[in-house]
């Protein structure tokens, strides 16, 4: 899946490349430090929790935005913590495209 700073999904793509260049979060093209997809549901729900906890404010028109995703080992909980997350416009959440396959475990 590519994000373009330009594209669709401007504000998604900043919170990613922020998190792969400032943070050092895994999932950077180029690299061999891939994410892997998640499938246990509450796994992924504690991911998400982790994150964006619903105690977390949300300012109007903002939702809360994880990465890595929950759906992958590297996400809030299961990848030990080491996360970014980011209050991006909810229009582009919302509209953001399924993500490709990942790499299974």
């Amino acid at each position: 899946m590519v994000y373009a700073k330009n594209g669709e999904f401007p504000e998604l793509a900043k919170h990613v490349e922020y998190a792969q260049n400032t943070k050092n979060l895994p999932g950077k093209h180029g690299t061999r430090r891939y994410l892997t997809r998640l499938t246990n549901k509450e796994k992924i729900t504690g991911n998400r929790r982790k994150a964006c906890p619903s105690s977390l404010e949300r300012p109007p028109g903002k939702q809360c935005d994880e990465y890595p995703m929950a759906s992958t080992w590297q996400g809030a909980d299961t990848g030990g913590g080491n996360f970014s997350r980011r209050m991006i416009d909810d229009t582009e959440r919302g509209r953001r495209p399924s993500p490709e396959p990942l790499l299974p475990v």
